[in-house]
């Protein structure tokens, strides 16, 4: 019990970081829906059967590449096997995103099984995980042992605030965080021991500056 207690207190000290920057306002407009969890819904897996790994990654991203709603990506199956077990473990980061028009951006990640959404930390203090989605990372694990081969597809949800060129750096970044091993310690003590979680090292690594 004593624990568990430990724990709630964590999660609340999370929600409590609050970086000294602009904190987006909450949108009404409609948001599209993540995409399918099922690779079979995006493309015809019979016809992927007997490419290389190599043209299956040029037929998803050729797939992409005039896409304005979607952002898309590859990775090997041993490096999303090391994301899967450090999302399941850690699933909950900040990550701060630089706008042009309003400065920074305090987003949130929440791993699920298979899927990361991404809200603002505004809303999500506001709303929990009721909070909307803005963009969605799904990972497609279909042909991992056929190919060795993991597709990553990122939905842009709501422009207004991530638009298709930030869902890239977004999706790019949540990738080296949960993959790299000296990034990922900041994920875990965020998640973990969220005391020694340090922001402006976070600022650092990603070369971005807390001021305007």
């Amino acid at each position: 019990q004593q624990q568990q207690q430990q724990q709630q207190q964590q999660q609340q000290q999370q929600l409590q970081w609050r970086p000294q920057w602009q904190l987006h306002s909450r949108y009404t407009t409609r948001a599209a829906a993540p995409s399918s969890k099922h690779l079979a819904d995006i493309l015809k897996l019979q016809l992927l059967q007997d490419q290389s790994a190599d043209d299956v990654e040029h037929i998803w991203m050729a797939h992409h590449d005039k896409a304005t709603s979607h952002v898309a990506s590859a990775m090997s199956s041993d490096e999303h096997a090391v994301l899967a077990a450090r999302a399941a473990a850690s699933p909950l980061f900040v990550l701060p995103l630089r706008k042009a028009s309003t400065g920074l951006c305090s987003l949130l990640v929440q791993w699920q099984p298979q899927q990361a959404l991404v809200t603002t930390l505004d809303e999500y203090r506001q709303m929990g995980s009721s909070a909307p989605a803005h963009f969605a990372l799904t990972c497609y694990a279909e042909l991992a042992s056929s190919h060795g081969l993991v597709l990553l597809r990122g939905d842009v949800l709501r422009p207004e605030l991530i638009n298709t060129a930030e869902a890239r750096t977004v999706m790019e970044l949540m990738r080296a965080l949960y993959t790299d091993a000296s990034s990922y310690q900041m994920v875990y003590k965020f998640n973990h021991t969220p005391d020694t979680f340090d922001v402006q090292l976070l600022l650092q690594q990603l070369g971005i500056s807390s001021r305007p």
